[in-house]
């Protein structure tokens, strides 16, 4: 299960399908395939169109699952995702033109943890005062 784990990386997704307590029909935002997805905790909270960064992996029997923790985002941070995965791509690619997926992902998974700690957590905005009172 390490090994899989291991190679598995944080990729974006679009919940197309829902199926309660069965699984996912997820939409790779980079490939564009759809893998099912066994999942069931999930089926109680995702809803169609919901945007996640997730790592899928093959269980021993083939089956796809949802591995580690997920990362929600609400449908209309899609295209802000996929602008910064790009941004990242290109940086990325400026250094060496081969790069592939793999060393993408792993680039990327940092900035997609802390895109979504801002929204899940945000910082209140400081709050400055003079001697004064001001």
């Amino acid at each position: 299960m390490l090994e899989r784990l291991s190679k598995a990386r944080l990729r974006l997704y679009q919940v197309e399908d829902v199926r309660r307590d069965e699984g996912l029909r997820l939409l790779d935002l980079r490939s564009g395939e759809s893998p099912w997805v066994r999942e069931r905790s999930g089926t109680h909270e995702l809803e169609r169109w919901d945007v996640l960064a997730a790592r899928v992996v093959a269980e021993e029997d083939g089956v796809l699952v949802l591995e580690g923790g997920a990362y929600l985002f609400p449908p209309d941070a899609k295209s802000s995702l996929l602008a910064r995965l790009r941004k990242e791509e290109r940086k990325l690619r400026r250094r060496d033109a081969a790069v592939d997926d793999d060393a993408l992902f792993r680039r990327f998974a940092p900035i997609v943890h802390s895109l979504w700690l801002a929204r899940a957590a945000p910082q209140p905005k400081p709050h400055f005062v003079t001697a004064e009172g001001d």
